[in-house]
């Protein structure tokens, strides 16, 4: 990803993100959103090939972003994660083969992350995307 950027429909959610994704050009699409302390998410799901979510956490007060997390079912498809700051730049991945993929962002120290989440080779499956404040 080449940056997006990151803003409010109308001032208030649902949230918009913009940009330039080197892999598939423009994007617009928008961005599901969660604050600890509220409902948060139960699952969500990547549905074909081309599917890709921008989950965005914000974390209440003066607390910081710890991890940004997603637990599924490898064996049912291998979802792979990249975690953003609100400008777009990258702070980390993970794309390992278990049934959970996180991202440690504690060392940037923001409280808000956008956690992007896509199939790997176009895998889909249902997860269930965490957060972690501190």
């Amino acid at each position: 990803m080449s940056g997006f950027a990151l803003e409010p429909a109308n001032n208030q959610a649902p949230w918009r993100i913009t940009g330039n994704d080197a892999n598939s050009g423009r994007f617009d699409t928008t961005v599901y959103y969660s604050q600890i302390g509220g409902a948060g998410w139960q699952s969500e799901n990547i549905a074909s090939s081309s599917d890709v979510d921008y989950l965005f956490f914000v974390c209440p007060g003066n607390l910081k972003v710890r991890e940004v997390a997603i637990s599924f079912t490898h064996a049912k498809g291998d979802l792979d994660v990249e975690a953003y700051d609100v400008a777009g730049r990258l702070l980390g991945t993970s794309t390992g083969t278990t049934n959970s993929e996180s991202v440690g962002v504690s060392a940037f120290g923001l409280n808000a992350v956008v956690l992007k989440v896509y199939g790997y080779n176009g895998a889909t499956g249902a997860y269930a995307p965490s957060l972690g404040c501190g």
